[in-house]
């Protein structure tokens, strides 16, 4: 109403083409973070190094935190600003830079804003230990066939197949150890939980599970109501799963 600028509309809701009132929009503060760096011709976004997701309420119970908040990490770049700086895979971010973290989806936004080369304090929760370490901020870089038989966990509702050397380079996977989800039934545990084909389990209840055999003494142990703790590789990037067992 004062002619100020409160967002630069970015995209619009249409099932026509024209505009029906709905539009998405940058706040212009945000925007006006990246005003001194467009002036210099080009946009640096800071970078942490870390894969991160949003922590459920099952999450929270198996890690045994306090809330939901705070971004889980579920992957770590080993030459990354926080793989230098001693954060891992399970750590729970709870402040960077003296910046609360309530949700997984705050962490992106307060990194990239961060100046690259600045040292900050991030704030985790490992293992029920709250934890500071100093992290750099690294520079964000842009643009940065079937499986054989396996055996079927008729109580989880998937087929797993031992991942070897060989079968992960012939199916041109990007791990060479874990078992290898080949399949998954419909309204089953495993469905349920959001695992798919192609899906590499890595760790049950963050312990590293290599072959059937160990995964399956694992599974007798549980019975039904139970929570099971997934670390799983999707497409080279690791995140954590839930299975309730019924």
């Amino acid at each position: 109403m004062a002619g100020e600028v409160i967002g630069i509309t970015t995209a619009i809701f249409s099932e026509t083409g024209g505009s029906v009132g709905i539009g998405f929009a940058i706040p212009i503060n945000m925007a006006k973070d990246l005003l001194p760096q467009l002036r210099e011709g080009k946009v640096v976004r800071g970078w942490l190094g870390v894969m991160v997701q949003k922590i459920t309420p099952e999450l929270k119970a198996k890690l045994n935190l306090i809330d939901e908040k705070g971004a889980l990490v579920s992957d770590v770049f080993t030459d990354g600003p926080a793989g230098q700086a001693g954060i891992q895979r399970g750590d729970v971010i709870i402040s960077f830079n003296g910046k609360m973290i309530n949700t997984s989806s705050d962490l992106p936004y307060i990194v990239a804003s961060t100046l690259v080369g600045k040292v900050v304090a991030v704030e985790a929760i490992r293992k029920g230990q709250k934890m500071t370490f100093q992290v750099k901020a690294g520079e964000l870089e842009e643009g940065a066939e079937s499986a054989a038989p396996g055996e079927s966990s008729s109580n989880l509702g998937m087929v797993l197949q031992q991942l070897t050397h060989e079968l992960a380079k012939k199916l041109d996977l990007p791990a060479i150890s874990g078992l290898l989800v080949v399949d998954v039934e419909s309204n089953s545990p495993a469905a349920e939980a959001g695992l798919v084909p192609g899906d590499i389990i890595l760790e049950v209840e963050q312990t590293a599970v290599n072959d059937l055999a160990e995964f399956n003494r694992r599974v007798e142990q549980l019975k039904d109501g139970d929570t099971v703790l997934f670390l799983v590789d999707r497409g080279g990037t690791t995140i954590y799963k839930t299975l309730r067992i019924w």
